[in-house]
């Protein structure tokens, strides 16, 4: 289905710039009328603090504070070590570093689990 309308021109996807009208439509059989009619977005939770404080936080500070991200310039390392940073920011840190490594420096493969991402 989402392949579908991503296909349509956006005159097809729009009613009166009703956002996301015709996937309304279309699960309007299938989903309740309070999700269907609902007009704030409701986003998707992620623990992303929790993560970042526990399991996570020995593999962001390794790969943030690689020679690889050092050397990008963009992080400042002594910034990177402050608590509340890394919990507030670390996560679009850690997503724009493993960017440049997918598509700018082509030295990770997708789905490579961040244990084994080289520092």
């Amino acid at each position: 289905m989402v392949e579908f309308l991503a296909q349509l021109p956006a005159s097809q996807r729009m009613h009166r710039r009703a956002t996301k009208w015709l996937l309304r439509e279309v699960g309007r059989p299938m989903l309740p009328a309070e999700i269907v009619e609902r007009r704030d977005k409701v986003p998707f939770p992620l623990p992303v603090e929790e993560w970042l404080m526990g399991k996570l936080a020995e593999p962001v500070q390794r790969i943030l504070g690689s020679s690889a991200s050092r050397r990008r310039g963009i992080f400042l390392p002594h910034v990177l070590s402050e608590r509340g940073f890394r919990v507030g920011h670390g996560w679009t840190l850690l997503c724009l570093e493993l960017w440049f490594r997918l598509f700018i420096d082509r030295t990770l493969e997708p789905g490579t689990p961040l244990r084994e991402i080289d520092a």
